[in-house]
């Protein structure tokens, strides 16, 4: 996949043994990942790096994985986000994907769900890195006509 370079992931969950099994199958695929066990470690882990992706649990026990998002969103940070809980009603679904979120998957799930997830971006943001002069010059020809 990813031969020499280390890209950074936030973790903000708060099961020991589920953030240390997400981070070891992680770090195989050669991820930096940095784990918050809950909002007020995330706040201050949020601004050490540069994240290709925040990995979010709902429900936390210090507040809501949701309303961690929606005050990035607030400060402009888009860092994309995949949450993750025990339960799912459609309500929290709408919520999290009116904040942008890629996607929301139910515990327990499997590694290669995340993984999935995360390639898809990567290939996706990598796709779009590479089309930047050209959707450019578009956006510039559709302007002028």
């Amino acid at each position: 996949m990813k031969e020499n370079s280390i890209y950074n992931i936030l973790l903000l969950e708060d099961d020991q043994l589920l953030a240390e099994c997400q981070t070891e199958i992680l770090r195989k695929d050669n991820y930096n990942v940095i784990v918050a066990s809950n909002i007020e470690e995330f706040e201050k882990k949020i601004n050490l790096h540069n994240y290709i992706m925040i990995i979010s649990d709902i429900c936390l026990p210090d507040g809501n994985g949701l309303d961690v998002v929606k005050k990035l969103r607030e400060s402009n940070n888009l860092t994309p986000v995949i949450f993750q809980s025990g339960s799912l009603d459609e309500s929290i679904r709408k919520q999290a994907f009116e904040l942008g979120a890629l996607s929301v998957i139910k515990k327990p799930f499997t590694t290669k769900q995340v993984n999935d997830l995360i390639n898809n971006f990567e290939l996706y943001s990598l796709f779009n890195e590479r089309n930047k002069p050209a959707k450019s010059l578009v956006l510039e020809i559709l302007k002028a006509s």
